[in-house]
């Protein structure tokens, strides 16, 4: 036993400062990743992969627009905005599940929280993919506050500590906070890739992206609160976007070139500010069955008016 007690009192003559920066290769940690771009951009396909069920969910939508009349019954309550009207179990908004709305929001805080650790990326670099998080992150709360109303607004990737809800309010004041701390992205033809070439998915955020989801989440905000304040911004940021202040955008000249260009699977068209992409894995297999929910509109080509 003596012994051991020399060996250890020996222990601090040492020099551990190799021993306390080794890094382990055949694991991710916050202390070896971040080291250049590609990362980051890994993380946000991430929360990209998340973002096809939180800008879409499970809501029959599409069935508004239509014959309204004669819609299946399980849908009534969308007719009247009344989801209570049918039975629970047909009900596809109640089974929307908020866990891929927490994990983006997670995914998003690991990239904003870890700011420092970010290396071999130019500052400029770096404000492009923290607007991408930021922007995710208020888009996803803003979705939350509109399926649900109120929710837990997280406290950060490394709180564990159980969250309450929160009032819809707060959640949507959230919202507009993360999406105002975006407002430093580009305009859309301004958006580079890590390679340095022009991105032309409008999966990316840029300006006008931002200021279209601020002018949603104040109108979101008008309508439930009834506070000109939330019109008046609504009105401010929808004014950049269409007065063209924050990027391009057009209304498609007519109804086939709307088609063609934003309702398939073509996505070129400058009246799409935001969407999701969907790939062939969504396409062929899981996804198939709600094909029409993953392309805006796609019931809408061959309806008869």
């Amino acid at each position: 036993m003596k012994k051991i007690l020399i060996l250890l009192l020996f222990v601090p003559l040492f020099s551990c400062n190799d021993w306390l920066t080794v890094e382990p290769e055949d694991s991710v940690t916050f202390v070896n990743y971040f080291k250049n771009e590609e990362e980051l951009k890994a993380l946000h396909n991430g929360i990209a992969s998340y973002m096809k069920n939180i800008c879409v969910g499970d809501q029959p939508q599409f069935y508004n627009s239509l014959d309204a009349d004669n819609i299946e019954w399980t849908y009534q309550g969308f007719w009247t905005l009344d989801p209570d009207t049918y039975l629970p179990e047909e009900s596809m908004v109640l089974n929307v599940s908020w866990a891929n709305f927490y994990e983006a929001i997670y995914m998003a805080n690991v990239i904003i929280e870890n700011e420092y650790r970010f290396e071999n990326i130019s500052k400029e670099r770096a404000e492009f993919w923290l607007g991408q998080a930021h922007f995710s992150k208020a888009m996803t709360y803003f979705r939350l506050a509109q399926i649900w109303g109120d929710a837990p607004i997280s406290k950060g990737s490394e709180s564990i500590a159980p969250e309450g809800k929160r009032p819809a309010l707060e959640v949507l004041e959230e919202a507009a906070k993360e999406a105002k701390l975006a407002l430093t992205l580009p305009t859309y033809d301004q958006l580079r890739d890590v390679d340095g070439k022009q991105i032309t998915s409008k999966q990316y955020a840029s300006l006008g992206t931002v200021n279209t989801l601020l002018a949603n989440i104040y109108a979101w905000m008008g309508g439930l609160y009834g506070d000109t304040e939330y019109w008046k911004k609504t009105e401010e940021h929808a004014s950049l976007v269409i007065d063209g202040k924050v990027g391009f955008y057009d209304l498609e000249k007519t109804i086939s070139l709307l088609i063609a260009n934003t309702l398939g699977a073509n996505r070129t068209s400058d009246e799409t500010i935001f969407a999701i992409e969907i790939n062939e894995t969504d396409e062929n297999r899981f996804w198939r069955k709600q094909f029409e929910e993953r392309y805006p509109g796609l019931v809408l080509v061959d309806y008869p008016y």
